[in-house]
């Protein structure tokens, strides 16, 4: 039986970083936050989508489900949108304690 191929999941993980990185160049550049706030909408799916979906791409990696030309870039991005995923929950509890 053919099991599926979730290569797709790699360019998710590639727009999400690549999400994340525009968002963080939009903070220096000198519009006023305009492009930060439009990028901002964004971030909600770091908060609720990257830690899972890394955890899901480990799984799928571990019972062989990409490619041999996918499984190094997986899981290179799985750590780096964990890491990001990390960072953006650090920056939303401190927010939340800001006076």
């Amino acid at each position: 039986m053919k099991t599926r191929n979730w290569d797709f999941l790699l360019c998710i993980h590639g727009a999400l970083l690549l999400w994340f990185v525009l968002f963080v160049f939009s903070i220096f550049i000198p519009d006023g936050g305009e492009t930060a706030g439009i990028l901002a909408v964004g971030n909600a799916l770091f908060l609720f989508a990257n830690i899972p979906l890394a955890v899901l791409s480990f799984i799928l990696n571990a019972k062989d489900r990409f490619s041999i030309a996918c499984k190094t870039p997986i899981v290179v991005l799985s750590i780096l949108n964990i890491i990001v995923g990390i960072l953006m929950w650090l920056f939303v509890v401190m927010l939340i304690q800001m006076p």
